[in-house]
This record gives structure tokens, C-alpha cells and sequence, in this order.
């Protein structure tokens, strides 16, 4: 295991950190503050100083109080540092300068066809970045760098694309080396299911849930994982891939090697590619479902996922599950049935409800979780990538 030599420095980044952290779920005093980092009121004074002078933090409006001196809130100044946010999956792309309070301007979307070569794609999401700064020296010193969320499976350490599966014209691409180049700012590339959940962590209605699986079902099958409070990547840096468990050990091929994995079936262009089906898409099964087939499509797909979540929850001890991609359209008709067939397995009877939540998504949501990499990043201080407050 690395060793982290933890001086003054180290000591000093992480208080600031924390507090920043807290700061971003809500705005707190300094007595409160003291409270939940465990230290003395005069350390935080000090800290917020420092922070405060610097423009990291603002003061808000004295809290009326019924006795005593009242209370001063303190507040993260969202433009205190940005980052640009950059979505990549099959059907467009998009790039937007976020800043840490999740506020984006959209700089640039493209529809994708499958036809394209990825260079002049990049070329074209920076020349939207470069222009956006033109005449802001005042933001590109508060860049803390690039996120980019894409289609898995990936090369995490190189920020490389590797072969996820209709998205060929992209295989091996070196994304982050290819902005990092471009824009001479630190690049970073996670796949869209860890970009979404970290994204729903900090952003979306439920920010104090600190452990949950988000299953991303659309033209693959794609997850994302949050442990107390953290993105979670295995010993190899990835995420763990629940769309290539193995649902049928003898089943159909997949394009991972494997065969029988829940992509192959629960993928939503695999589930309706037998001959006969009458619907091209997910909204359409959701649309005409007092039909016969649609309502068997929508059965045989909540036996797939649960079946696949099961596996998840028995490894994981997971309580909560947000779903998100295609399958949102009738959230509600696809996530009962699994809730019911999660309720049968005695092993899951035995623990706590499991919570099925629909991913949040707000205007934007996906150019945001992207730069939202970086800022999470930023403040978990996750090597190589650290920048002093």
C-alpha cells in the first residue's frame, strides 16, 4: 500500500477540503462548522479567513438568534473555480464551463452519427472551450481542468477509450491526451454510469445517501458505484462492469468475449432485436403497453435487470439503486416490477428495502456530471490529480 506522508500541507489541504465539501451540500456557521470536522472554533476561524480573503468563500446575512451573538453562514462562491465539462455517447456530444455550484453554460452540442472521426469531433468541442475564455483571464486562472464522460469500457489511468460496443469509430481514442493537448489543462475521462452517479451524489435530491449502485440502461448496460461517500474503482482503477455479469453462463455471446452477460440481453437494442418485435425503441414499448408484446418486453427486461441486481446487491450490501438512461421513459411501470422480484430472493427479504430511484436529470445534467469529474476529484485530492486551495 502507498504511504501518504501527512505534513502540515497535507494537513492544511484536507481541512480546507473538507470544509468545502460540507460548504457544498449547505451553508453552515463556523461553530457548525467546528462541530463536524472535529475541530476547535478558532481553527476554523482562521481557515475561513484565509478562504474568504482569498474569494473561495463568501459571508452571508447574520441568522437571527433568540439569545447570543447570531450567527454568520458561511457560503462557497461558485465562481471560485470552474471546470469544463465535456458528454460523449452515441448519438452526441456535448461541452459546457460549469462552475463548483453546478451552474453550466452550454458551449456546444453535436449530434453524432456513427460516421464521425473522432480528431475533428474533439477539435471542434475546443474551439467552443477557446472561445468561451476569450477575454476572461479571470476564469482561465480558476480552471481547474476537463472532465470527460463517455461510453465504457475505458483505460482509466491513460483516460482511453477501449471498445464499448457500437461506438467502433472511437475505439483506442486517448481522450484525455487529446484535450489535455489541445487545451494545455489537466484532462480526466470517466465512463458515463460513474459520471452520473457521482453527479446524482452531489447534485440530485438525495445527497445523503452515501452508498448506492446506478445502473445506466440504454445502447449498453453501464454502472457506477458510490461507497461512503466515493466513486468506487477496483484495484485496476475501473469501475466494476455489472453489464458483463453473467446472467446465462451458456447464453448468447457478448461483445466483451463473454457469454450470457446482461448487456447482450437487457441492452435495449439486444432486448428488442428478436425477429418480430414491433417497437424500435424503448418510449415506443412504454407507449402501446396495454399491448400483448409490449407488456411481455417489459416483463422479460425486468427479469434481466433484476436478475443482474441481485448479483449486485448480494456482492455490494447496497440499499438504494437509481436508474437512469432509455429506461427512465416509465420509470415507474419498469422499476415496480424489479422491486417486486428484488423482494423475492430470502436473502434480500431478510435486509432492508432496496430504494429504486430514478437518476436526476436537470438541464444539462449530462455536460455537468462531466465537469462534475473534475470537481470531485479536486476534493477527494484523488492522485495524480491535486490542486492546493
Amino acid at each position: 500500500m502507498k504511504k501518504i506522508t501527512r505534513n502540515a500541507d497535507y494537513t492544511k489541504q484536507y481541512n480546507r477540503k473538507l470544509l468545502l465539501k460540507l460548504l457544498l451540500k449547505k451553508n453552515m456557521s463556523r461553530a457548525d462548522l467546528a462541530r463536524d470536522m472535529g475541530l476547535t472554533r478558532a481553527s476554523i476561524s482562521i481557515i475561513a479567513e484565509e478562504m474568504l480573503k482569498s474569494g473561495i468563500l463568501t459571508e452571508l446575512a447574520p441568522v437571527s438568534a433568540q439569545r447570543g451573538r447570531s450567527p454568520v453562514p458561511l457560503s462557497v462562491n461558485p465562481e471560485a473555480f470552474y471546470a469544463f465539462g465535456v458528454f460523449l455517447n452515441r448519438k452526441k456530444c456535448s461541452a459546457g464551463l460549469v462552475d463548483i455550484s453546478g451552474r453550466c453554460d452550454l458551449l456546444t452540442e453535436i449530434p453524432l452519427t456513427g460516421r464521425e472521426t473522432p480528431g475533428p469531433v474533439i477539435e471542434s468541442l475546443c474551439d467552443a472551450m477557446r472561445n468561451s475564455l476569450k477575454g476572461r483571464p479571470d476564469i482561465r486562472s480558476r480552471l481547474l481542468g476537463i472532465g470527460i464522460s463517455c461510453p465504457g469500457p475505458l483505460k482509466l489511468a491513460q483516460g482511453t477509450i477501449l471498445n464499448p460496443p457500437g461506438f467502433e469509430g472511437w475505439h483506442q481514442t486517448p481522450m484525455a491526451r487529446e484535450f489535455s493537448a489541445r487545451m494545455e489543462l489537466p484532462a480526466f475521462v470517466w465512463d458515463n454510469a460513474d459520471a452520473l452517479a457521482i453527479y446524482n451524489h452531489r447534485f440530485g435530491p438525495h445527497r445523503d445517501i452515501s452508498d448506492f449502485l446506478l445502473l445506466l440502461v440504454d445502447t449498453g448496460i453501464g454502472s457506477g458505484i458510490v461507497m461512503k461517500d466515493k466513486i468506487y474503482h477496483g484495484a485496476g482503477a475501473a469501475s466494476p462492469e455489472l453489464g458483463h455479469i453473467s446472467i446465462r453462463y451458456d447464453g448468447r455471446p457478448c461483445s466483451c468475449g463473454n457469454q450470457g452477460c446482461l448487456e447482450a440481453y437487457a441492452a435495449i437494442p439486444n432486448l428488442l432485436s428478436k425477429a418480430g418485435w414491433p417497437y424500435p425503441d424503448w418510449p415506443q414499448v412504454i407507449a402501446h403497453l396495454k399491448e400483448p408484446a409490449a407488456q411481455t418486453l417489459l416483463e422479460t427486461e425486468a427479469d434481466y435487470l433484476a436478475a443482474g441486481l441481485i448479483t449486485a446487491l448480494n456482492l455490494f450490501d447496497l440499499r438504494t439503486i437509481y436508474l437512469a438512461g432509455d429506461i427512465l421513459t416509465g420509470f415507474e411501470e419498469i422499476s415496480s416490477r424489479i422491486q417486486k422480484r428484488l423482494q423475492g430472493p430470502p436473502a434480500l427479504r431478510e435486509k432492508a428495502p432496496v430504494l429504486l430511484l430514478p437518476s436526476h436529470t436537470a438541464r444539462d445534467y449530462e455536460t455537468i456530471a462531466g465537469a462534475n469529474i473534475i470537481f470531485s476529484m479536486f476534493l477527494d485530492s484523488v492522485p495524480p490529480f491535486s490542486v492546493s486551495v
